[in-house]
């Protein structure tokens, strides 16, 4: 039943050893109840789920991409050590952002898909790539404060000044 991510793990076993054979021992099952794909722990195991019609949208290609990206969360402890990262930055969106950013800036650009929105802020924003999650979270951070400074008009006496001068 399970055919086409059995395939994907064995191509991930040839061109990205060490994801593939991370992903030999991680339990795996499709699920409804999820939009995309998700992990989690399962026991003392870990646990690939997918939705399978957000799989059959993919090609193959796109697909080892997906299951790098999961696994990426389990490799850099998003899921064993996540009360920790709510403790760092209780904003969930934010945080599950950085997360993303984390993982997929490992991602060769080969297996991208699409509808990530992670690799559309890395290429948008020209956000470093290979950073931690820590330093994505100070990333926005900065960001946001320097949005909330500028819709505050912190930022306008000097371009009044600057929009008052005349043209010669």
């Amino acid at each position: 039943i399970m055919n086409t991510v059995t395939k994907a793990i064995k191509k991930l076993i040839e061109v990205q050893p060490y994801y593939g054979l991370f992903a030999m021992g991680v339990n795996r099952e499709w699920s409804p109840d999820i939009p995309t794909l998700c992990v989690g722990l399962d026991g003392i195991n870990f646990k690939l789920e997918i939705n399978k019609e957000y799989w059959y949208k993919h090609n193959e290609n796109e697909r080892m991409g997906l299951i790098m990206h999961e696994l990426g969360h389990i490799l850099f402890f998003h899921i064993t050590d996540l009360e920790d990262w709510h403790s760092k930055c209780p904003d969930h969106n934010l945080l599950n952002i950085c997360m993303d950013l984390e993982v997929n800036s490992w991602i060769p650009a080969e297996y991208h898909w699409e509808e990530s929105m992670a690799f559309q802020l890395i290429k948008l924003l020209r956000i470093p790539l290979g950073m931690g999650t820590q330093w994505y979270i100070k990333f926005f951070e900065g960001f946001k404060k320097a949005a909330k400074s500028y819709s505050n008009g912190e930022n306008n006496s000097k371009n009044n000044s600057d929009n008052n001068q005349s043209a010669e």
